[in-house]
């Protein structure tokens, strides 16, 4: 009997245990229903987004390189125009080019050039450029002139570019000189000559930049002299001729008329020439330590400068400063020495004109 009750008890045991594996089988744990609701492996995060920009191309299909339109198009920057103000004093208007031809008519390009500033002969001065230049015997200084069309002139000139022409110095005392030239930008361009005893020197102008080229020469001693203005044309190109030629056009019969002019024809003006036409002092006489005043009259808008020539040869400028046309007063103090005294009121245009008056008074 107690025997039975054991095997009934056992059964009992295993029939429990039997159960509880079997529930433990069919019912998930929580780690294996979280394992569950985790996202599957096969699922893309759009934690981290992708683009088509910032995907790589796919490689070509014929092996070669990407077409240009796959790639944004850069716009170049555009490249900034330069412009350049007018010098101070240029003429409105440039000349005709030169014909570059000597008085005698040879051609300047096939002179042999000279080596920096040269001495140079009346005679030969002549032989290049005609005329000696007037010089003012009263100015002690240094004055330019430019080979224009065969001759010297002090009013504006002009060349084709890299195209040359001569300068001509003349230098009335020895001193050192040096010569400005100004580019169409501004840009100064200085050189030293050195000391240069007293006569003709020349040297060679070459048109190395389109537009307006100011020189002016510079003493030691003297100061300033005028100024030259060049202009520098371009080149223009040099056209292909066609071939064969195109034929003439046959005229038109009968041909039209010629129109009759009316009569009179409007006459052209004549273009008035540059004039220092006066120059006089308030006095004839002055004192020492009394005020002086010269008056001169020009007939166009200048550049003036006046010149007093003392006794000792003393030289005083007054200028150059712009006036309108009309009289105008330059002031100043007498002081000695006594006696009489020279005064030069020389003047110059923006278009490269000039012209100068003389006058006189005595100190007692």
């Amino acid at each position: 009997m107690k025997k039975s009750i054991i095997v009934v008890l056992t059964a009992i045991v295993v029939l429990l245990f039997s159960g509880l594996a079997i529930c433990s089988a069919l019912i998930p744990s929580n780690g294996s229903l979280s394992s569950n609701e985790s996202q599957p492996s096969n699922i893309i995060s759009l934690s981290s987004p992708v683009t088509a920009l910032d995907a790589p191309l796919p490689p070509p299909p014929d092996g070669g390189p990407y077409s240009p339109e796959q790639y944004p198009t850069l716009t170049p920057t555009p490249t900034p125009i330069s412009t350049s103000k007018p010098l101070e004093g240029q003429p409105s208007t440039p000349p005709q080019p030169s014909t570059g031809q000597t008085a005698i008519g040879d051609s300047v390009s096939n002179l042999p050039p000279p080596s920096g500033m040269t001495s140079i002969s009346e005679g030969e001065v002549a032989k290049i450029g005609g005329a000696i230049p007037r010089k003012l015997k009263m100015i002690s200084g240094s004055e330019l002139w430019v080979l224009y069309n065969g001759a010297w002139t002090k009013n504006s000139a002009a060349i084709y570019y890299g195209a040359q022409t001569y300068i001509l110095l003349y230098n009335d005392q020895g001193q050192g000189i040096s010569t400005e030239e100004t580019y169409p930008n501004g840009w100064v361009d200085p050189r030293y000559w050195g000391y240069l005893n007293s006569g003709y020197k020349y040297y060679t102008f070459i048109g190395d930049a389109v537009g307006w080229h100011k020189i002016v020469a510079k003493g030691s001693i003297t100061g300033s002299s005028n100024v030259i203005w060049i202009y520098v044309w371009p080149t223009g190109p040099t056209p292909t001729p066609t071939w064969p030629p195109w034929p003439t056009p046959t005229p038109t019969w009968p041909p039209w008329p010629t129109p009759t002019p009316t009569w009179p024809p409007w006459p052209t003006p004549t273009p008035t020439p540059f004039t220092v036409s006066a120059a006089w002092p308030s006095s004839y006489t002055y004192y020492i330590g009394s005020p002086t005043y010269i008056y001169f009259t020009v007939n166009k808008p200048c550049y003036a400068r006046v010149t007093y020539l003392k006794q000792n040869s003393n030289i005083v400028w007054s200028g150059p400063r712009y006036v309108s046309a009309g009289t105008h007063t330059d002031t100043g103090t007498i002081g000695s020495p006594r006696g009489m005294r020279t005064v030069v009121v020389d003047a110059w245009t923006s278009s490269g004109e000039y012209d100068s008056a003389v006058t006189s008074y005595n100190v007692v």
